[in-house]
């Protein structure tokens, strides 16, 4: 008897505490707002990966979220990043850029910070898998009136700043943030999208292979080398069905002077079956088994 009253009394001075602990408005954080990425937020080399920013009101900074199959795996904040900006006729200020997206990498995870609505202003923080800080680059260019960010490969970035002269700067860097290829080109220049799998040779070209095609394009050029629309390439079955097979794209790699493309197909009947093709890489030529 003399334990289970021990027992309640113990029991009855959580719930207080619990109660008062509670009824402490002051003490609680505000509501966190997630922030949409302005680039991706689901990797392209795991889909099971995706990426969620969120912050509190009145903090500068910026809590960076790795998701696996929607639970939160890692996370980590990153404070806001202190910057003078030079307004002209000698004015400046001192301003916090915040987060704007990130970018997926094979084994690394890019997190960009920019400033208002500056398209020329920008932070680039490298993270590891864990969230762990390995590298940052401060990108910025007067003279450039927009930068864009994409991946070049699975090991590196692309940044290319469309200048006020009219061409392209194009910047490559490493997963280190270490910058390994500058080049000028003209205005037309083709810089690969996020939402693709890209294969690079060198600094100047590259493959571009999403669920609707595969191409070769040189940077600076506009057109490209060689180019595989797979509606033409995966004939439907039946071949008079007018809707098209869903696509999905399992592996992208080069192999030696081959790429090779696995993908599952499903067709409109609800078949499924998965096939393998193999793309020289000079002349485009594709075989389907």
């Amino acid at each position: 008897m003399y334990r289970c009253g021990v027992e309640k009394l113990l029991s009855m001075f959580f719930v207080i505490f619990l109660f008062s602990s509670c009824g402490d408005k002051s003490d609680l954080k505000p509501v966190m707002s997630y922030l949409a990425g302005g680039y991706e937020s689901a990797s392209i080399y795991d889909p099971s990966l995706e990426l969620k920013f969120g912050v509190y009101p009145g903090e500068d900074g910026c809590y960076v979220f790795l998701l696996r199959d929607e639970q939160i795996e890692k996370e980590v904040f990153l404070p806001g990043y202190k910057a003078t900006v030079d307004l002209g006729y000698g004015e400046v200020k001192n301003v916090t850029y915040k987060v704007l997206g990130g970018i997926f990498m094979r084994d690394k995870i890019i997190v960009l910070q920019s400033y208002e609505n500056k398209s020329n202003l920008y932070y680039v923080n490298i993270f590891d898998y864990n969230l762990n800080k390995i590298a940052e680059v401060d990108i910025k260019n007067p003279d450039a009136n927009s930068i864009i960010f994409s991946r070049w490969g699975g090991d590196a970035f692309l940044v290319a700043q469309y200048l006020d002269n009219d061409n392209t700067k194009i910047d490559i860097y490493d997963d280190s943030a270490k910058l390994v290829s500058s080049k000028e080109y003209p205005r037309g220049v083709s810089v690969p999208d996020l939402f693709s799998h890209i294969l690079v040779n060198g600094y100047e070209e590259y493959v571009h292979c999403d669920i609707q095609e595969i191409f070769k394009q040189k940077l600076g050029e506009m057109h490209s080398q060689w180019r595989i629309n797979w509606t033409e390439l995966i004939k439907n079955k039946p071949e008079g069905e007018s809707n098209p097979p869903k696509l999905d794209i399992v592996k992208c790699v080069m192999e030696g002077t081959n790429v090779i493309v696995d993908m599952n197909v499903t067709y409109y009947s609800g078949v499924k079956e998965s096939i393998h093709i193999k793309i020289d890489y000079e002349s485009g030529n594709a075989t389907i088994k």
